[in-house]
């Protein structure tokens, strides 16, 4: 078999492959941990990218492993989406383990010690392991995103959400500690939801393989059975989610986080819980979730409209800058269920573009954080006053993300608000539509009360007289490369949502 053949797996094997080498290697060679990870993601984002255009070309991507044919053996199917998603993780999980460099590192001398906190500086001993950690965490969400197998979908899930326990966890301390746990006390339990819709649907389909069970659920005699399995497999994914009201592990998990892990978890973590409920309603559950589970649908769009509006009030009202960010993820939440939910061609379109746009956006907020709190040591929004004077290009990016989160021209956050409400408009949820434009507005109070701190009050009680300037030009660069990268999108929309909407329309909407 030639190599090219097993293209679709190179980008998952080559991270989990160091992934077990940096815990040897760096035994010896101590400082080797980050650029190795660093170039494992590179030829990761390189090698997923590749694929763009096969799959494009072809449909979709089919890999068997074993060379054992489905629905017996274990296929890797990517489709349009699964490969856009691939490059998303591949090219955010990089920028966050540049950007992870100085962050982790050790204070060089007394110096530096003085000016550069390290507010949640770990042990040097643990620095392999969270490169190690670092690497199988975007590993499975890669094979999570590229399965085409519902259980090996729960394996990767699993396996993401273990690596995030412990990524959370990983500076020791008290409130990460307990973060953490939380965590887990919420997502073990989802986890055991999502096998058991699993066995349930197993039980009735004698199969796994989601093009199988897509054939085998339309004409079931268990449509009660099947029904019960889809109720059952959204709960689990919506804690994975962090769906409203199932979503009261993430502020803690977010904000007391290291940094960089902050940015991951948001940006690319919960998206993975919402991924799956998208994945396994269309391409598992097919007729069903049109027809039968459609009250699970209406119950999941209130939830997402009440999510816009409670993590909006919420945000406005928290004096802690990371604080505010977790709890504006699960505002934007919100957008992507919504679109989910609405069952339309246009929404969904939104909702996906939505997913690329708060990925870029939220990772870039939290690398503000990371540098401001590592710079500074001030965490609370009262504290920002001023900074703009010490760390302008900090601000700057801060400022520029918030334009697509708020949703402003020409940011990407327009673009995908713009098709949201579109998808209303199409359905008749005018109600709804006017709870993306309410959400906007108390969006971009929270938001622009941050930059109008940073850049337009003076400092405060002396605030800000010891920081030096802006933090290390690894830490700086892949913050605006982020927020660069929110502008960007908006203008490259005419090339991202043409094929975006050729995959989507593939999806059965109108079954």
């Amino acid at each position: 078999m030639e190599l090219s053949q097993h293209a679709a797996i190179y980008p998952i094997v080559t991270l989990l492959f160091v992934a077990v080498l940096i815990p040897v290697i760096t035994l010896r060679k101590k400082n080797w941990d980050m650029p190795l990870a660093g170039l494992a993601l590179l030829a990761s984002l390189v090698l997923s990218a590749i694929l763009v255009p096969q799959v494009r070309a072809a449909g979709y991507l089919s890999y068997h492993l074993g060379s054992w044919e489905p629905p017996f053996g274990i296929e890797i199917r990517i489709d349009f989406l699964g490969a856009l998603m691939m490059v998303l993780i591949s090219a955010i999980c990089l920028i966050v383990i540049v950007y992870s460099r100085r962050y982790v590192a050790p204070a060089r001398s007394e110096g530096e010690k003085t000016f550069f906190f390290h507010f949640e500086e770990m042990e040097e001993s643990k620095r392999p392991v969270y490169y190690s950690l670092f690497l199988v965490i975007s590993a499975s969400m890669l094979g999570f995103v590229a399965s085409g197998d519902i259980f090996n979908m729960f394996v990767f899930l699993e396996l993401k959400a273990i690596c995030s326990y412990a990524l959370v966890a990983i500076p020791g301390t008290r409130l990460p500690v307990r973060a953490a746990i939380k965590y887990m006390l919420m997502a073990v339990p989802a986890a055991m939801l999502v096998l058991l819709a699993i066995g349930l649907l197993y039980s009735v389909t004698g199969t796994l393989n989601l093009a199988d069970l897509a054939e085998r659920t339309a004409s079931s005699d268990y449509a009660q059975i099947i029904n019960i399995s889809y109720v059952i497999l959204i709960v689990g994914f919506a804690v994975k989610a962090a769906v409203f009201p199932v979503h009261i592990w993430l502020p803690d998990a977010h904000s007391k986080a290291p940094s960089p892990v902050s940015a991951l978890l948001s940006a690319l973590v919960v998206k993975m819980g919402l991924f799956g409920i998208i994945r396994v309603s269309y391409s598992a559950y097919g007729t069903h979730f049109h027809s039968d589970a459609s009250f699970v649908v209406n119950i999941v769009m209130w939830a997402a409209a009440i999510a816009i509006v409670y993590g909006a009030i919420m945000a406005i009202r928290q004096r802690e800058f990371k604080l505010m960010m977790a709890y504006g993820t699960v505002m934007n939440i919100g957008y992507i269920v919504l679109g989910f939910a609405l069952i339309d061609e246009t929404a969904l379109l939104g909702s996906m573009y939505h997913v690329m746009v708060h990925a870029l956006a939220k990772a870039c907020f939290f690398l503000c954080a990371g540098l401001i709190i590592s710079r500074s040591g001030y965490q609370t929004i009262d504290d920002l006053k001023g900074a703009s004077r010490k760390m302008p290009l900090t601000c700057a990016a801060f400022a520029l993300a918030s334009l697509a989160i708020v949703g402003i021209p020409p940011t990407s956050g327009f673009i995908s608000k713009w098709y949201l409400i579109s998808g209303c408009l199409n359905t008749g949820n005018i109600f709804m539509g006017a709870i993306i434009l309410a959400g906007s507005v108390m969006a971009a109070v929270y938001c622009f009360r941050v930059v109008y701190y940073m850049f337009f009050l003076p400092p405060s009680n002396g605030l800000w007289q010891e920081v030096s300037g802006e933090g290390p030009a690894s830490m700086v660069v892949p913050t605006w490369i982020l927020a660069a990268a929110t502008l960007a999108l908006g203008f490259v929309s005419s090339w991202v949502l043409p094929p975006l909407r050729d995959a989507i329309a593939s999806l059965p909407l109108g079954a």
